[in-house]
């Protein structure tokens, strides 16, 4: 049998070529530094500012492919592209310095930009720099670097690595700060989407408790506002759960109160002052060792002289900041949700703001946080306060860690110029520097000795410590002559939420919150 041989055949060019691969090393480098370069600007307003952001946002990486492409119309729509998504990256980084939940929040909280520290402006500034700069140098590159038409295949290269790495390594993070999830604070991640970061903390659980109605309800627990304006000779107050004074604490156990009988609330001598003072603050629990919870009020007891009567103790109360002033302000509790915004004034009838208003004192709220954080600008309102004071007003204040917002200790000749001004006032205070992570940058005074008491460094010192440099400052704004004649209260939102190797329990009363009770003399 004959094997016949293939005739010639004519091949297309495309087909038969010799095509070796060459990898275009510089080409490549190239490529590398064109999909970072968005990033820089940005890191450097993180970094200036010391909030948190993606080493790498990876928004960024389709961005660079359009501009890498060699039309017109691509570069173009790599300009509005790079714009939607450096908006969603200032707005990320702006979270954390004025806290806010949505587009519209953050669009209420523009116009108090002009009052912001210089760091601030700085970062709004880089921000306006960024959307001219970042298109131009980006697009001029775009065709010094890649001449060839086929020269986007390496940013596209890139681009694809960088996904790859994004859903393998987006749940690392270059450092481990004790913040929380909220507000983007804890975003120190290697790589990551900020779009993505957007979407989750929107629809995050502590996002959507504000969109939802809120179910207002009378409560039954403890509670330390009702002392305002009792006779302190001998007269017990009724109460669910015991309020643990000096005096009855060896009667205290478990839940239960024995010894003295209580009277009804109705009963209770009355003689409220025409200057009162009730301040709800941040993560003051209670110090197991009642050696170091006298050293936290030392700033009070030094100045005893000054006052009538200086009573303290404790009782049991879990739940958030929000709850605590609820039950404090209301003896009301909530569920569902902190969407204030969308009760009316009713659910709020017998708040005590209220009925002192009616009574003839000006009542003002102030807190150092941002006003829309838990809607406290619209329940503020709802409780019966006439004036309301918070960070946007003093923005142009020091600022501290918690929220960024303004530091107590910022605050305190604000809270002096309104009693000196006033014949009848109800000042209310939630104060803020004690709230987690306790930084020790915000100590201007850790006077508070932790070894002294065996206390381990990091959580629960600093916790200690801030909270004793309130009550420090608290001292001496109450020795001040505008100040005779104040009726005090200060009371614990609840336990410091402590993030910690150590076993807290051997320092802190677990779930018990701390209050002082004092009058100043006229």
């Amino acid at each position: 049998m004959t094997i016949k041989k293939n005739s010639s055949k004519k091949y297309p060019d495309w087909l038969v070529h010799d095509y070796q691969l060459r990898l275009d090393w510089y080409g490549l480098g190239l490529a590398f530094i064109f999909v970072l370069l968005p990033n820089v600007l940005f890191l450097l307003g993180a970094y200036l500012t010391g909030i948190a952001r993606p080493l790498i946002n990876v928004d960024y990486l389709p961005v660079c492919v359009l501009w890498a492409l060699p039309y017109r119309v691509a570069k173009w729509l790599g300009v509005f592209a790079f714009i939607i998504v450096a908006l969603i990256d200032a707005m990320m980084m702006a979270m954390q310095l004025f806290p806010f939940l949505d587009v519209a929040a953050a669009i209420s909280l523009a116009p108090f930009l002009v009052n912001a520290p210089a760091r601030y402006m700085l970062l709004a500034g880089l921000v306006v720099v960024c959307m001219v700069i970042i298109p131009v140098a980006m697009i001029y590159l775009s065709k010094k670097w890649f001449v060839k038409k086929s020269s986007f295949v390496l940013v596209l290269f890139w681009a694809v690595i960088g996904g790859l790495a994004y859903h393998k390594f987006n749940e690392y993070r270059y450092a481990t700060h004790a913040q929380a999830e909220r507000f983007a604070q804890s975003d120190f991640f290697y790589i990551h989407s900020q779009y993505k970061r957007y979407q989750w903390m929107v629809g995050s659980e502590f996002a959507e408790h504000f969109g939802k109605i809120p179910e207002m309800m009378p409560t039954d627990i403890a509670y330390i506002s009702h002392h305002l304006g009792v006779d302190k000779q001998g007269v017990t107050i009724p109460i669910s759960r015991p309020i643990v004074t000096a005096e009855n604490s060896d009667k205290v156990t478990g839940d239960k109160v024995t010894g003295d009988k209580g009277v009804d609330i109705g009963d209770v001598p009355r003689n409220l002052p025409n200057k009162m003072l009730f301040v709800v603050a941040e993560s003051w629990g209670v110090a197991r060792d009642s050696e170091a919870q006298k050293d936290i009020l030392a700033g009070l007891y030094d100045r005893s002289e000054h006052f009538e009567f200086v009573d303290t103790g404790y009782f049991g109360f879990s739940g958030a900041t929000v709850e605590g002033e609820l039950r404090e302000l209301c003896q009301l509790d909530v569920e569902g949700g902190y969407g204030f915004r969308k009760l009316d004034d009713t659910p709020f009838e017998g708040c005590l703001p209220q009925r002192l208003s009616a009574q003839g004192y000006q009542t003002v709220g102030m807190h150092a946080g941002f006003s829309g954080i838990y809607e406290r600008d619209i329940l503020y309102r709802h409780m019966g306060f006439k004036k309301l004071v918070f960070a946007e007003q003093y923005n142009d204040r020091k600022h501290c860690s918690p929220f960024n917002g303004i530091c107590d200790s910022e605050l305190f000749d604000v809270v002096e110029q309104e009693f000196a001004t006033n014949d009848k006032l109800f000042y209310y205070w939630l104060t803020l520097t004690s709230h987690s992570p306790f930084a020790e940058k915000d100590m201007v005074n850790p006077r508070f000795d932790c070894d002294k008491y065996g206390i381990p460094k990091g959580d629960i010192c600093n916790n200690f410590r801030l909270n004793a440099q309130y009550f420090d400052g608290l001292g001496e704004l109450l020795a001040k002559p505008s100040m005779k004649g104040v009726e005090v209260i200060v009371v614990g939102d609840h336990m410091p939420p402590i993030i910690s190797r150590q076993p807290i329990h051997p320092y802190i009363q677990w779930q018990d919150v701390s209050w002082v009770h004092l009058k100043v003399k006229e």
